[in-house]
């Protein structure tokens, strides 16, 4: 019997378009397989990240996980839904817009 999974996975199209660019990075593309399968496997995925602040800060449930490196991965965990929405995936300026 599978194990139950606890938590749905959904992209954003700035995810989905920034994620493009990691497909023949091996390191980077085996990390975040195995980052997206803990996140959808977790009891509490948000133990998974960093709670963000700056510019992001007000923004309820927004948390970042390193995937190498240089590329962070943003997401956010929709607790009354049990989704996780895939906000972006890159390098520090690509994902939080400066250096």
């Amino acid at each position: 019997m599978a194990p139950e999974v606890k938590w749905k996975l959904r992209q954003s199209d700035r995810y989905e378009n920034h994620a493009k660019a990691y497909r023949r990075d091996h390191v980077v593309a085996k990390a975040l397989r195995e980052r997206l399968v803990s996140l959808r496997d977790a009891e509490h995925p948000e133990r998974l990240g960093d709670h963000k602040i700056g510019r992001l800060n007000g923004v309820c449930g927004v948390y970042g996980a390193w995937l190498s490196k240089s590329v962070r991965l943003l997401f956010t965990v929709g607790y009354a839904t049990r989704v996780i929405l895939l906000l972006d995936i890159g390098n520090h300026k690509v994902v939080y817009g400066h250096d």
